[in-house]
C-alpha cells in the first residue's frame, strides 16, 4: 500500500448530527454518485464525484477540476472527505460511476470507477484503501471505446498448501471479482474480470476479461429493455469460494444466473506436477499405459494429500482410468500432448468434484466451462475457475422498467423490483416461469428496508 502524502486532500467536517440523519444526507444528495457501505469502525462510506470546488474547500486545484473522492461518515456524525489519489489530474478526465466493497477479512475498502479520457475513452480502475493508505490504482484492460456501466465487486478469500522442492509452503489467497457492462458494435456485453491479490498485492499481469454472454449458446428471443441490459448482479455464493453473477443477454433476451467457482489452489499445482511427472517418466506407447497410469495414481494421492481425501481418491482413479482407456484405444501421442492431455482430464474432474465443498460425488458432471486465469509467477501455477450456468429466465411482461434486479445465493431464484408512487411493486421466479405482480407498501417501511425484505425471501425459496 502507498501512503497518503499530504497533497492528497482531506475534508473533515464537524457535524452535530445524529447518524440516521448523516445517512439520509447521503443518500439524498443529488450531485453524487455513488453507494453506501458500512467499513468495520463502523462508519458509512460513500464514493462521491464531482468537481473540485464542490467536494473540497481551499486549495490550489482548480476548482472546476473533476475528481472521486471518499465521504466516510462517523457514528458521531462527523464527516471525512478523502481525495482517490490521482483522479484530480487536470488533464480533465471525468470520474465516476463507482462502486465500493468493504472486506471485513483484510479491512479493506476496494472501490471500482470509470474514468474517461477526453470524454470518448472509458477505462475502468480499482485501488484498495487500508483506512490510512491507498494501492496502486489498477486498469482493467478492455476496449476503451466502449460505454461501460453498473461495475460492482464481490470478494472471495481462501488459503491453501503446496510441495515446492519438498517444502509446505502456505498461500492466501484473496480474489476481486469484478462485473460490468459495455455496449460494442456487437451489442451490449456482461463483461467479469477476477483480479488475484497475493499478500494483498495485485500480479503483475493484467487482469482476463471474459464476456458472460459467451457462455450462452447462441439463441435469438424477444428484445430487452435496456434498463435489465445495464443492471448487472453479483453476490458470494453458498461456497466459500464461489460468487453468483446475475447479468440479461441482449441476443437471447434470458436473464441469467452464473456460479463462478474458484478452484482449491492445490489443483493448480496437481495439475502441472502431474503433467511435469509424465514427462519425466517418458513413456507413450499404449502398452505401456497400464503401469503409467498406476505410477500418475500414486503420485497424484502423494502430492495431493492435503486435499479431501475421499475427492482426491476419486480424481486419481478417474485420472488412471482415462490413461488406461488411452491405452486400450492404442492411441499414439507426442510426450507434450499425452502430459497435456492428462493434465486436461485432471483439471476436468477436479473441477467437478472440488468445486462444490458440499461434496457433489455422483451428480457432479454438469456441464462446466473450467478456465485458467494468469501466468506462472515464481513457479506458481495458474488459477483455476469452474464457471457454471445455473438459471435462465425468460423476461416476463412488464408495465414499467425494474430498477432493481435481485437474485439468489444459489443463482437459481430471481426478482425483478421497481417503485411507484410509494409501492414497490415486484415479480419473481416461480416455477415454470414468473409470479403476479406483487407489492409492498413503503408508507410503514423505506425503499432499502423493503429490497432487504424481498433479498431474504429471494434467498430462502
Amino acid at each position: 500500500m502507498i501512503a497518503l502524502p499530504n497533497f492528497h486532500h482531506r475534508l473533515r467536517i464537524l457535524r452535530p448530527l445524529a447518524l440516521c440523519f448523516a445517512l439520509l444526507t447521503l443518500l439524498s444528495a443529488p450531485s453524487f454518485a455513488g453507494e453506501v457501505v458500512l467499513n468495520g469502525d463502523g462508519e458509512l462510506v460513500k464514493a462521491i464525484s464531482g468537481t473540485y470546488g464542490e467536494v473540497f474547500e481551499g486549495s490550489d486545484t482548480p476548482s472546476g477540476t473533476p475528481v472521486l473522492a471518499l465521504e466516510i461518515t462517523s457514528p458521531d456524525g462527523s464527516v471525512d472527505r478523502i481525495l482517490v489519489p490521482g483522479t484530480d489530474d487536470l488533464d480533465g478526465d471525468l470520474e465516476g460511476n463507482s462502486s465500493l466493497l468493504f472486506d471485513d477479512d483484510s479491512g479493506n475498502l476496494f472501490l471500482v470507477w470509470e474514468s474517461r479520457r477526453n470524454i470518448i475513452h472509458p477505462v475502468l480502475k480499482i485501488a484498495g484503501f487500508d483506512g490510512t493508505s491507498w494501492s496502486e490504482p489498477l486498469v482493467i484492460q478492455s476496449n476503451i471505446f466502449a460505454a461501460k456501466g453498473s461495475p460492482r465487486l464481490a470478494v472471495t478469500r481462501d488459503s491453501y498448501s503446496a510441495d515446492l522442492e519438498g517444502q509446505l509452503i502456505d498461500f492466501n489467497r484473496t480474489v476481486l471479482h469484478l462485473v460490468w457492462w459495455e455496449e460494442r458494435a456487437e451489442g451490449m456485453r456482461a463483461l467479469y474480470a477476477p483480479i488475484f491479490l497475493n499478500e494483498g498485492q495485485y500480479g503483475s499481469e493484467p487482469p482476463t476479461v471474459f464476456a458472460l454472454n459467451d457462455l450462452l449458446a447462441s439463441a435469438v428471443g424477444g428484445d430487452a429493455p435496456r434498463s435489465l441490459l445495464e443492471q448487472t448482479v453479483i453476490r458470494n455464493g453458498r461456497d466459500h469460494r464461489s460468487i453468483i453473477l446475475g447479468f440479461t443477454d441482449a441476443v437471447s433476451g434470458v436473464m441469467t444466473g452464473v456460479e463462478i467457482t474458484v478452484l482449491p489452489g492445490e489443483m493448480g499445482f496437481l495439475a502441472d506436477d502431474v503433467r511435469a511427472h509424465i514427462i519425466e517418466i517418458g513413456w507413450t506407447s499404449s502398452h505401456q499405459m497400464g503401469v503409467l497410469s498406476d505410477l500418475v495414481r500414486a503420485h497424484i494421492i502423494e502430492i495431493g494429500r492435503h486435499l479431501n481425501p475421499r475427492n482426491l481418491s476419486f480424481v486419481a482413479d478417474e485420472v488412471r482410468a482415462h490413461i488406461i482407456e488411452i491405452g486400450r484405444r492404442g492411441q499414439i501421442m507426442a510426450l507434450p500432448s499425452l502430459a497435456s492431455n492428462v493434465r486436461q482430464e485432471l483439471i476436468g474432474v477436479g473441477a467437478s468434484i472440488f468445486s462444490d465443498e458440499r461434496t457433489r460425488l455422483y451428480d457432479a458432471f454438469e456441464p462446466h466451462d473450467i478456465v485458467e486465469v494468469g501466468g506462472s509467477e515464481n513457479g506458481a501455477p495458474v488459477h483455476l475457475l469452474d464457471m457454471k450456468i445455473i438459471s435462465r429466465h425468460a423476461i416476463p411482461d412488464l408495465t414499467s422498467e425494474p430498477n432493481r434486479i435481485l437474485i439468489s445465493d444459489s443463482g437459481e431464484n430471481m426478482l425483478l423490483a421497481w417503485e411507484e408512487d410509494g409501492i414497490l411493486y415486484y415479480r419473481e421466479t416461480v416455477e415454470g416461469g414468473w409470479s403476479e405482480v406483487l407489492s409492498l407498501s413503503l408508507d410503514t417501511m423505506s425503499a432499502e428496508s423493503a429490497y432487504a425484505l424481498l433479498q431474504q425471501r429471494t434467498d430462502a425459496r
